[in-house]
This record gives structure tokens, C-alpha cells and sequence, in this order.
């Protein structure tokens, strides 16, 4: 994808069709509202650390959410993740 916009562009149209590059139904799996404060807080360019001491949890516990959000959503990469937040209101 780096080098090629089109490709870019289509990646941007299937999320906004499908809720994820890779086509995952999000509407099945719901994203908690804890989740959805560890999205935003990734999408802000914190690590795992940084999160864990702006919610008041542990780093672990913040790597488990993530692990989940990229289960749900079928989108490993931090940017990734970022596009959805920006693309669903989340951010």
C-alpha cells in the first residue's frame, strides 16, 4: 500500500463499506466502551504504558484490548486501527 495510492483509496472504500479492510462484520462484535477508550488513546499515538496510565489499568490489560479490538475488527497495525477510529466517529 505504500506506494500506491489507488490502492489506498480502495482499502479506504472497503472500510467504509465493510467496517474493515479485510471485510470482518463489526456489527456482530460490538465494541465495549472500554475498547473504544483504548482505540482513541491508540489512534493518539500513546503506548500501551501511556494508555494504561491515562485509564488506570495495566499495560497488559491494554495489550489484551487491543488484542481484541484486532480480533473484532479483523485490523492488526496501529494505523490501521487509527483509520477505523477516524472512519466509524470514534475519534
Amino acid at each position: 500500500l505504500r506506494d500506491d495510492p489507488d490502492r489506498w483509496m480502495d482499502a479506504f472504500a472497503r472500510l467504509e463499506r465493510e467496517g474493515s479492510p479485510f471485510g470482518e462484520d463489526t456489527a456482530t462484535a460490538p465494541l465495549t466502551q472500554r475498547e473504544k477508550d483504548v482505540l482513541r488513546l491508540i489512534a493518539a499515538g500513546l503506548t500501551a504504558k501511556e494508555i494504561a496510565d491515562r485509564l488506570g489499568i495495566t499495560a497488559n490489560t491494554v495489550v489484551t484490548h487491543r488484542k481484541n479490538l484486532s480480533a473484532k475488527l479483523g485490523i492488526r497495525s496501529a494505523s490501521g486501527l487509527s483509520l477505523y477510529a477516524m472512519m466509524n466517529g470514534i475519534i
